[in-house]
């Protein structure tokens, strides 16, 4: 399985939007709106990744490889 982990406390700085639970709904609908790819993948929503000093964190990791951000 597949996964897209996204970053939910991430926010952009001149704006203060924090806007990581919105693309987690947004990759969610969009996988579950294509089920022939959406059976290979999950969206989670993680509390901080580390990546203070960007608007909005990603990860994709798959079994057996390195995970990206």
């Amino acid at each position: 399985m597949h996964q897209i982990i996204v970053c939910t406390l991430c926010r952009d700085v001149p704006t203060g939007v924090r806007s990581g639970e919105g693309l987690c709904a947004e990759l969610r609908s969009r996988l579950s709106a294509q089920p022939d790819v959406a059976h290979g993948f999950t969206v989670e929503g993680v509390a901080c990744m580390a990546g203070c000093a960007r608007p909005l964190t990603v990860a994709f990791q798959a079994p057996g490889k390195a995970a990206y951000l």
